[in-house]
């Protein structure tokens, strides 16, 4: 693997580095610290020395279709004690060049910085789940056992006098690597994993899309235990996630009852069966942060046998103990697909009230900046679903053309037919509120039908100028017993 990646590093980095430099340019003009104007990328470049592996470990006893290894590595592209002559004479050097703004509005004053040294090292855990039908790699995961360690030198560009380590400027340092570390955590540092569907990208599929939906009805709980045995009788709620990441939905409050009933069903849209639902029962209190009486887990594999399971019992651990029990259904209900005809050709799928609709704010252009003392906004957009807010993308700095990213909603939508989208831009400002730039509204059907004649630049309502790229994707589901 190492001798494959001297060859093949030097052919796909450039290609890696001009994708990083599109997407982590918006994330770090998103992700500014308070005592910065912003923070944007100009240049990436890794150099010609790749990662290295330094040991791997193999574990024998597992199932006979997965493969599990711990891949120890390191990336010193600055170190050349294990190059060749040939390799030290076309070695290129990594070079990352950010150009960070100091001070705020009109007086703010951009100073370019050069990022030297780098290192990383790690451990991660690969598992490969085989499969007979081709590729025969149905899915890796990859996670970090433990967060890996980085180091880098920052260094001004501008003569000597400004040759310092700006890492010394109070809380950047710590700030960069919280941003990485918070960032990767729940991404893929164990136990949670970062699944690379190999079957579904080589058939084309794409792999961050939702496969369906899964509906979560809470029943109740039953013999509910609080942690603290001096807390008594808890006032308890549940709370739905995947892999302990962002709510997706809790249930009402029942007061002092080591026995709640429910009866609510949370929807969740999965895009992979990998995942695992988690269900937090907590102690509501109005004077105290609420406290966690554990988790309840369900792996949601299981669903891709046997879609349906009734009347579950799922046990509540906390601490290595029980401390009660969740009651609850869980259903998959997945995407309608068109049939494949026997010409080859694809069959649309059927036509159905309910779904999953994928929204997507791609950019902006010609915002109405008159607004701004400084002629530039700090655009950022809320996506809307029948008039409440489903999504807010980040923020960006000084641009009247933002290109979003992480500018997509899925969501289920129930009753298509009166189903209608919303659009806001709205210009970040530190000490007051928000003012819209422009707007758009528009029901789901027409946007729909103006996908299909391939129109998705819209102009925005209610400004001088400016217009938004828009994208919208149905998915029917057919649901049963959904409500509103």
């Amino acid at each position: 693997i190492n001798s494959f990646l001297v060859k093949f590093w030097p052919i796909y980095a450039p290609v890696m580095a001009d994708t990083i430099i599109n997407s982590v340019d918006q994330v770090l003009s998103t992700s500014t610290p308070a005592f910065l104007d912003s923070l944007r990328l100009k240049t990436f470049t890794l150099g010609t020395k790749p990662p290295r592996l330094e040991h791997v470990k193999t574990y024998p006893k597992t199932d006979p279709d997965t493969v599990v290894m711990d891949w120890k590595f390191s990336f010193t592209p600055n170190d050349t004690a294990d190059l060749t002559a040939r390799q030290l004479k076309d070695k290129i050097n990594p070079k990352v060049v950010l150009e960070v703004r100091i001070g705020k509005g009109v007086v703010s004053k951009g100073l370019d910085v050069i990022v030297e040294d780098m290192a990383c090292t790690g451990l991660m855990r690969i598992k490969v789940k085989l499969q007979v039908p081709f590729p025969h790699i149905e899915r890796i995961d990859a996670c970090f056992l433990q967060p890996p360690e980085i180091d880098y030198v920052c260094k001004p560009l501008g003569g000597d006098t400004l040759g310092f380590d700006i890492n010394v400027i109070p809380g950047l340092e710590s700030f960069i690597k919280d941003q990485i570390h918070g960032n990767l955590q729940p991404m893929m540092y164990d136990p949670n994993v970062f699944p690379i569907e190999i079957a579904k990208m080589l058939a084309g599929n794409p792999i961050d899309r939702a496969i369906g939906v899964v509906a979560i009805t809470l029943h109740g709980a039953r013999q509910l235990k609080n942690t603290d045995q001096f807390s008594g009788t808890p006032d308890p709620y549940a709370v739905v996630s995947l892999n302990d990441r962002v709510e997706l939905g809790r249930t009402k409050t029942i007061t002092s009852s080591a026995d709640p009933v429910w009866g609510e069903t949370i929807y969740a849209i999965i895009t992979s069966f990998a995942d695992t639902l988690a269900i937090h029962p907590y102690d509501f209190n109005e004077f105290r942060k609420d406290k966690d009486l554990g988790v309840a887990s369900f792996a949601l594999d299981k669903l891709e046998t046997e879609p349906e399971h009734e009347s579950l019992y799922l046990e509540v651990m906390a601490s290595g103990r029980s401390r009660g029990a969740i009651h609850a259904d869980i259903r998959f209900f997945p995407v309608l697909e068109g049939r494949t005809l026997e010409s080859g050709e694809s069959e649309a799928p059927p036509e159905m009230n309910t779904g999953i609709a994928r929204f997507t704010v791609e950019q902006a252009k010609e915002l109405d900046s008159s607004i701004s003392m400084v002629g530039q906004l700090n655009p950022y957009a809320v996506l809307l679903l029948n008039g409440k807010e489903i999504h807010t993308t980040k923020k960006l700095k000084r641009t009247n053309n933002p290109v979003f990213q992480d500018a997509s909603k899925e969501f289920l939508v129930t009753d298509r037919k009166t189903a209608r989208l919303g659009l806001l831009i709205k210009d970040n400002r530190d000490f007051t509120s928000d003012p819209v730039v422009g707007s758009y509204q528009i029901k789901l059907n027409d946007m729909m039908k103006m996908m299909e004649r391939g129109h998705d630049w819209f102009h925005l309502h209610h400004t001088k100028s400016g217009r938004v790229k828009l994208t919208l994707e149905w998915k029917p589901v057919a649901m049963r017993g959904v409500t509103g």
